[in-house]
């Protein structure tokens, strides 16, 4: 699977880790739901951890859909919001989202 970090190019990753971004994406979610501005720090720097140890650079003139787009690292659970309010993200665990 191909994930987009904004601002950061593309990195693969193997689709074995699928069921584990579901579990943060849930967690994303229920962060979002409830302002758990902590929640949300944990649960997307360990999407980070996953993309930066387990994934590989996708070459930078690639061109081809990416399956999951997430905030950079550091993102801040305000910065989400207005990123989602916007569309640059899709909410997760939507209908919209690729998870």
């Amino acid at each position: 699977m191909i994930v987009r970090i904004m601002g950061h190019g593309q990195i693969e990753l193997p689709d074995d880790f699928t069921p584990m971004l579901i579990t943060i994406d849930r967690d994303l979610l229920v962060a979002i739901e409830t302002g758990d501005d902590a929640g949300f720090e944990t649960a997307l720097a360990a999407l980070h951890d996953i993309l930066a140890h387990q994934g590989k650079p996708v070459a930078a003139d690639h061109i081809g859909v990416s399956s999951l787009v997430v905030p950079e690292a550091g993102t801040t659970l305000a910065e989400a919001h207005r990123m989602l309010d916007h569309g640059d993200l899709p909410f997760p665990g939507t209908s919209e989202s690729p998870l």
